[in-house]
């Protein structure tokens, strides 16, 4: 899927050049946020976004994020 333009230029302006389609999630898009040519440290950086608006995953989205992603995998 190609990652539309808005969704690059917000995660590339919190220093994430590079972004990953994961579907959907509590009927929002996903998509992960991450830096190919930095160590990954941390969480995963989860983007949610609809038509009406695109904002980063808070610590409890987050964590239900990765437990939903682990059951489903």
């Amino acid at each position: 899927m190609e990652i539309p333009a808005h969704i690059k230029r917000f995660a590339k302006k919190e220093g994430f050049p590079d972004v990953d389609y994961l579907g959907k999630w509590e009927g929002l898009e996903l998509y992960s946020a991450f830096n190919e040519k930095a160590p990954f440290v941390g969480l995963p950086q989860y983007i949610l976004s609809d038509s009406k608006e695109t904002r980063w995953a808070s610590l409890n989205e987050t964590e239900e994020i990765m437990e939903s992603r682990a059951i489903s995998s």
